[in-house]
This record gives structure tokens, C-alpha cells and sequence, in this order.
């Protein structure tokens, strides 16, 4: 379903890749993050190699990495935060399920100050 003038929330993090050209069908925020559904008419294996080296290259650490042939999986943890990336497409679209939110399990091992 297409969400007529879907706009990435200004709220969502400037480190977090964004692939050129997508459209963003979705976007939902929540106290401790976003998700965005958004399509590509790039390939899924050619998204989720830029998300891998994009990613990292802005610090964040990839902690999972899977390809189910039909989709990639992927994880990253920077600080306190956790993104996950789901991508699939066929041959004419690429569809991207991006989330990134605030691990409250990070922020609990923290020592006090």
C-alpha cells in the first residue's frame, strides 16, 4: 500500500544510509525510533552491498548479515542505537524496511556517572 506523500521524518538520523532515488512508501515514528518502508529501482543485492559499505563507513557496526536468496537481513549498533535493514525485490523494485531505534539495552550496560 502506498502512502500518498510519505517523507522521511525529520527526526531520523543523518548517520543512517539513505539510497538515492527511493521513494519512501512509509514512515512511522516512536518514542525511541523510526521505520521507514521505502522502494528501489536498484537491484537488492547492489542496495544491500551500498548499505554495508555505507553503513559502516558512518561507524556503525554490523553485528548480522544474512541472505535468504530472496532477501538480505542486516543489523548495526553505533552507541545506543540499533538499525535493521530488510531488503527484497524482484527484477523492477527493490522494497527496504529500515528501523532504527534507540537499544535500551545499551543504554542499561552503561556504567553510571
Amino acid at each position: 500500500m502506498t502512502s500518498q506523500g510519505a517523507k522521511i521524518p525529520d527526526s531520523f538520523p543523518k548517520d543512517v544510509y539513505m539510497p538515492a532515488g527511493a521513494t519512501v512508501i512509509a514512515a512511522v515514528t516512536m518514542p525511541t525510533g523510526c521505520n521507514l518502508t521505502l522502494e528501489s529501482t536498484d537491484g537488492a543485492a547492489n542496495v544491500a552491498q551500498a548499505f554495508k559499505t555505507k553503513m559502516t563507513a558512518a561507524g556503525w557496526q554490523e553485528t548480522m548479515s544474512m541472505n535468504q536468496g530472496t532477501g538480505t537481513m542486516l543489523a548495526y549498533q553505533k552507541a545506543e542505537r540499533t538499525a535493521s535493514v530488510i531488503i527484497s525485490g524482484d527484477s523492477d523494485k527493490t522494497q527496504i524496511h529500515l528501523t532504527v531505534v534507540a537499544d535500551k539495552n545499551a543504554a542499561a550496560a552503561k556504567p553510571a556517572e
